[in-house]
């Protein structure tokens, strides 16, 4: 992205856990109000919070949630690339193609931007 467009570029912001509702068949989300926080993607009029069940591993499937979640609580693994690499050595992983928080969040939001940077 050029340097002039830096304040339009995607961001984390860490704010307050949000609920979730669906409007129109799409689910949005907005930032609540409580102490708990969550780390949030920020890009032009969307928030998505990084939710425990896409960094999940070593939690036991039955207690895997949809809430919010930092940095903090997730394993270095999901975003730190030596982390990445050493997790994947366990795994006997040569190589992975890995997504942002979902599939389907950056792509297509990249795409349909509101503004055409030039």
């Amino acid at each position: 992205m050029p340097a002039k467009h830096k304040e339009l570029a995607p961001k984390i912001v860490i704010a307050p856990q949000g609920e979730m509702t669906l409007k129109d068949g799409v689910w949005v989300e907005t930032p609540g109000t409580g102490d708990k926080m969550a780390a949030w993607w920020h890009f032009e009029n969307k928030r998505y919070q990084i939710k425990q069940m896409v960094a999940c591993p070593g939690i036991p499937p039955q207690e895997v949630t949809m809430e919010g979640v930092t940095y903090d609580d997730i394993a270095p693994g999901c975003y730190d690339p030596i982390a990445r690499l050493a997790d994947m050595d366990i795994n006997h992983v040569e190589a992975s193609l890995c997504f942002p928080n979902y599939p389907r969040f950056l792509g297509p939001n990249y795409s349909l931007r509101q503004m055409i940077l030039t």
